[in-house]
């Protein structure tokens, strides 16, 4: 339900001054963005957003393994091995 959610209003909560202020909600939703078209098969989509994710997660020290997790996954899927 959050996948179907996030698809109908994810952008307009992006833009929400409330979510970009709470940079770990940002990070979150990001994630949750990222997951959602990683499993629509929009991988570059997925990948920008994971990123985002990961940078919003330096910043704040939260959530970096998931940013990872998700980063490396994706990475996986597409055969991916080495890193940047």
């Amino acid at each position: 339900y959050v996948f179907i959610y996030l698809s109908d209003h994810g952008e307009s909560l992006m833009e929400n001054d409330h979510f970009v202020s709470v940079p770990s909600l940002s990070t979150l939703l990001k994630n949750y963005f990222g997951c959602y078209f990683r499993r629509q098969g929009n991988l570059q989509l997925a990948l920008t957003y994971f990123e985002e994710a990961l940078e919003t997660a330096v910043e704040t020290q939260e959530y970096l393994g998931l940013s990872h997790t998700n980063i490396g996954a994706l990475f996986s899927q597409i055969g991916k091995f080495d890193f940047y």
